[in-house]
Protein backbone atom coordinates (compact mmCIF):
# COMPACT_ATOMS: atom_id res chain seq x y z
CA UNK A 1 0.00 0.00 0.00
CA UNK A 2 1.64 3.33 -1.01
CA UNK A 3 -0.62 6.17 -0.15
CA UNK A 4 0.10 9.00 1.64
CA UNK A 5 -2.07 8.32 4.62
CA UNK A 6 -0.08 4.88 5.24
CA UNK A 7 3.16 7.01 5.21
CA UNK A 8 1.74 9.41 7.58
CA UNK A 9 0.65 6.49 9.91
CA UNK A 10 3.89 4.88 9.64
CA UNK A 11 5.50 8.10 10.80
CA UNK A 12 3.34 8.82 13.36
CA UNK A 13 4.03 5.12 14.78
CA UNK A 14 7.65 5.74 14.37
CA UNK A 15 7.43 8.94 16.48
CA UNK A 16 5.22 7.54 18.83
CA UNK A 17 7.68 5.18 19.29
CA UNK A 18 10.73 6.96 19.55
CA UNK A 19 9.21 9.39 22.16
CA UNK A 20 8.11 6.84 24.40
CA UNK A 21 11.38 5.19 24.73
CA UNK A 22 13.19 8.40 25.71
CA UNK A 23 10.19 9.53 28.35
CA UNK A 24 9.64 6.58 29.55
CA UNK A 25 12.07 7.23 32.45
CA UNK A 26 9.72 10.41 33.01
CA UNK A 27 6.81 8.04 33.36
CA UNK A 28 5.17 10.19 30.57
CA UNK A 29 3.27 7.51 28.25
CA UNK A 30 1.94 8.59 25.08
CA UNK A 31 -1.37 9.34 26.24
CA UNK A 32 -0.26 11.97 28.70
CA UNK A 33 2.46 13.59 26.16
CA UNK A 34 0.18 16.10 24.71
CA UNK A 35 -1.47 17.21 28.08
CA UNK A 36 2.33 18.30 29.09
CA UNK A 37 2.75 19.65 25.66
CA UNK A 38 -0.47 22.19 26.33
CA UNK A 39 0.18 22.59 30.02
CA UNK A 40 3.98 23.41 28.82
CA UNK A 41 2.63 26.21 26.01
CA UNK A 42 -0.45 27.74 28.32
CA UNK A 43 0.67 28.06 31.64
CA UNK A 44 -2.31 28.43 33.96
CA UNK A 45 -4.75 27.05 31.68
CA UNK A 46 -7.90 25.27 33.32
CA UNK A 47 -9.23 21.63 32.74
CA UNK A 48 -12.05 22.36 30.87
CA UNK A 49 -9.91 24.02 28.25
CA UNK A 50 -7.94 21.59 28.06
CA UNK A 51 -10.34 19.09 27.22
CA UNK A 52 -11.65 20.70 24.44
CA UNK A 53 -8.34 21.55 22.88
CA UNK A 54 -7.66 17.90 22.65
CA UNK A 55 -10.72 16.67 21.94
CA UNK A 56 -10.92 14.55 24.79
CA UNK A 57 -13.41 13.84 27.78
CA UNK A 58 -13.34 15.59 30.98
CA UNK A 59 -12.88 12.22 32.60
CA UNK A 60 -10.02 11.40 30.85
CA UNK A 61 -8.83 15.09 31.26
CA UNK A 62 -9.52 14.78 34.86
CA UNK A 63 -7.59 11.47 34.97
CA UNK A 64 -4.39 12.56 32.87
CA UNK A 65 -3.86 15.51 35.08
CA UNK A 66 -3.67 13.15 38.12
CA UNK A 67 -1.58 11.47 36.83
CA UNK A 68 1.07 14.23 35.62
CA UNK A 69 0.70 15.13 39.45
CA UNK A 70 1.41 12.03 41.23
CA UNK A 71 4.49 12.30 38.87
CA UNK A 72 5.68 15.66 40.10
CA UNK A 73 5.18 16.81 36.56
CA UNK A 74 1.59 19.27 37.01
CA UNK A 75 0.46 21.20 39.82
CA UNK A 76 -3.09 22.45 40.68
CA UNK A 77 -3.43 26.10 41.75
CA UNK A 78 -6.70 27.91 42.67
CA UNK A 79 -7.66 29.76 40.05
CA UNK A 80 -7.22 33.58 40.41
CA UNK A 81 -10.84 34.71 38.66
CA UNK A 82 -12.98 31.52 40.17
CA UNK A 83 -11.73 30.28 43.09
CA UNK A 84 -14.10 27.05 42.07
CA UNK A 85 -11.55 25.97 39.59
CA UNK A 86 -8.19 24.68 39.38
CA UNK A 87 -5.63 26.44 36.98
CA UNK A 88 -2.61 23.96 36.12
CA UNK A 89 1.11 24.60 36.02
CA UNK A 90 4.17 22.33 35.47
CA UNK A 91 6.44 22.43 38.55
CA UNK A 92 10.27 22.33 37.37
CA UNK A 93 10.57 18.72 36.93
CA UNK A 94 7.55 19.22 34.77
CA UNK A 95 9.20 21.90 32.48
CA UNK A 96 12.73 20.04 32.31
CA UNK A 97 9.86 17.42 31.13
CA UNK A 98 8.37 19.68 28.92
CA UNK A 99 12.24 20.74 27.52
CA UNK A 100 12.99 17.32 26.89
CA UNK A 101 9.85 16.68 24.79
CA UNK A 102 10.84 20.16 22.85
CA UNK A 103 14.35 18.83 21.74
CA UNK A 104 12.66 14.95 20.93
CA UNK A 105 10.71 16.70 18.34
CA UNK A 106 13.36 18.85 17.13
CA UNK A 107 15.65 15.48 16.87
CA UNK A 108 13.02 13.65 15.74
CA UNK A 109 12.51 16.26 12.72
CA UNK A 110 16.36 16.06 12.02
CA UNK A 111 16.50 12.18 12.08
CA UNK A 112 14.10 11.82 9.14
CA UNK A 113 14.74 14.73 7.05
CA UNK A 114 18.52 13.85 7.14
CA UNK A 115 20.29 15.27 4.36
CA UNK A 116 17.65 17.49 3.28
CA UNK A 117 18.10 21.31 2.73
CA UNK A 118 16.02 23.47 5.09
CA UNK A 119 14.35 24.75 2.25
CA UNK A 120 13.01 21.35 1.52
CA UNK A 121 12.14 20.94 5.16
CA UNK A 122 9.65 24.03 5.51
CA UNK A 123 8.03 23.21 2.24
CA UNK A 124 7.10 19.96 3.87
CA UNK A 125 6.19 21.28 6.76
CA UNK A 126 3.77 23.69 4.92
CA UNK A 127 2.44 21.19 2.65
CA UNK A 128 1.46 19.04 6.33
CA UNK A 129 0.02 22.05 7.63
CA UNK A 130 -2.14 22.94 4.65
CA UNK A 131 -2.99 18.98 4.42
CA UNK A 132 -4.16 19.19 8.13
CA UNK A 133 -6.21 22.55 7.60
CA UNK A 134 -8.74 21.04 4.74
CA UNK A 135 -9.45 18.39 7.49
CA UNK A 136 -11.08 21.06 9.59
CA UNK A 137 -12.95 22.22 6.74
Amino acid sequence: MNTLAYEILLLKADFQKYCLKELKPWGISRGLLFFVIYIGNHSGCLLKEIAQVLQVDAGYTTRAIMQLSELGLVVRKPNEQDKRQKSLYLTEKGTLAFERIFRLFQEWDERVTKGWTEQEREDCKEKLQSMRMQTKE
